[in-house]
């Protein structure tokens, strides 16, 4: 299995990114009055997306402080047909 395979196994997803400026050309509103603030200074700066980067509250496990950040990526499996048992073996192999 070369690296062009192995690459096409995965897709590659932004985690944080939000929009600012919707299909109709108006700014995105939200729930959350520092994501509208967010959202209504992106869409200034004719900007279609803005990328947040969660901060936590001490003592308060479920909520968080949001501020702007930078692109975040993970990657996903997308393989329809997935690994045959030799290929997910020898992959692993090459990993160690």
């Amino acid at each position: 299995m070369n690296k062009q395979t192995i690459e096409n196994l995965f897709r590659k997803c932004c985690v944080n990114q939000c929009r600012a400026i919707d299909s109709h050309g108006e700014t995105v509103l939200y729930k959350r009055q520092d994501l509208c603030n967010l959202s209504m200074d992106a869409a200034e700066k004719g900007q279609k997306y803005f990328y947040i980067k969660k901060i936590p509250i001490p003592n308060e496990p479920k909520w968080f402080d949001i501020e702007l950040g930078e692109p975040e990526y993970r990657y996903f499996l997308q393989s329809r047909d997935g690994l045959s048992e030799e290929e997910y073996r020898k992959l692993l192999d090459e990993c160690e």
